[in-house]
């Protein structure tokens, strides 16, 4: 189904599946070790878009929160490889055996692992969504994508949190240093949040009062755009669930400080699990 916005959006839904599931067979709870999945992303192949599918892969000594039907935030690093969609978290030794937490009926984990991840006692996650994200090719930076997880045993199946925008910009010797995106109505995009997760349900999203309204992302070293409509330069923000009711503005910015304004005015809402893209764009500075 196509929505068209002035900015002239083409979306499309990402069909979520999880990696198939292959625990270890001595996983137990006698051994600080998880398994987890993520969540997959599929879509069919298209004249606009030449990859045929998009996945959430891990990346090596990539860390988690993982509550162990605790509130307790304990850190656990992937031992898998660059790319692996599934494999082992294995216990970061806590620097103190002294702590303070509640009982809790499932395991509950976060990823990134992050000092200050919270979980409640009626089992709602209090994270922090970034306000500055990190330029990937053809990806989102590490870290922007926020994913939660829920289990009554040590395989977890982790839930993207947020949705997918990519913008395709090209221009005449560009280099673009970073881009910001905010809502036309003070819509609240990144920092405090809370996450509610059930078995077998999706996350929801519910951003705190003391939430910010933009996300930049940085492109360090400044990236060159592509010259032309058919050479376009990818540019991915990961952004919560949210309707941006008078549509959203983005904010290029080049490496020698000059901007690129480009914005909508119609409602726009961005869906969990859902890629979002934006046609080519000519960026002109002058």
């Amino acid at each position: 189904m196509k929505r068209f916005l002035s900015l002239l959006f083409l979306p499309l839904l990402l069909v979520s599946c999880t990696a198939e599931l292959n625990p270890m067979t001595d996983n137990d709870d006698s051994k600080s070790v998880f398994y987890a999945s993520v969540e997959g992303c599929g879509m069919p192949e298209t004249k606009v878009y030449a990859d045929a599918t998009h996945k959430m892969v891990w990346n090596a000594d990539d860390l988690i929160s993982l509550f162990e039907k605790t509130t307790y935030n304990d850190q656990y690093k992937f031992m898998g490889e660059d790319g692996d969609t599934a494999g082992d978290f294995e216990m970061i030794p806590r620097g103190s055996s002294f702590v303070t937490a509640n009982d809790v009926a499932y395991y509950y984990a976060v990823y990134p692992y992050v000092k200050r991840n919270k979980l409640n006692n009626d089992g709602s996650i209090q994270v922090t969504l970034p306000a500055e994200q990190a330029w990937k090719e053809h990806s989102f930076g590490v870290g922007a994508n926020t994913m939660v997880a829920i289990s009554e045993d040590k395989t977890l199946a982790f839930k993207n949190v947020g949705g997918y925008l990519q913008l395709r910009l090209y221009g005449g010797d560009v280099n673009v240093s970073q881009i910001t995106l905010a809502g036309n109505n003070g819509e609240k995009i990144a920092g405090k949040a809370r996450i509610t997760v059930a078995l077998g349900e999706t996350p929801v999203t519910l951003m705190d009062n003391t939430a910010t309204t933009e996300i930049t992302l940085v492109c360090n070293p400044a990236m060159k755009l592509g010259t032309s409509a058919d050479q376009y330069t990818e540019f991915w923000f990961v952004v919560p669930p949210v309707t941006f009711s008078k549509g959203f503005t983005v904010t290029v910015t080049d490496d020698k400080k000059n901007t690129f304004t480009k914005q909508t005015s119609k409602s726009f809402t961005v869906t969990r699990n859902q890629f979002d893209w934006m046609n080519p764009i000519l960026v002109d500075m002058d």
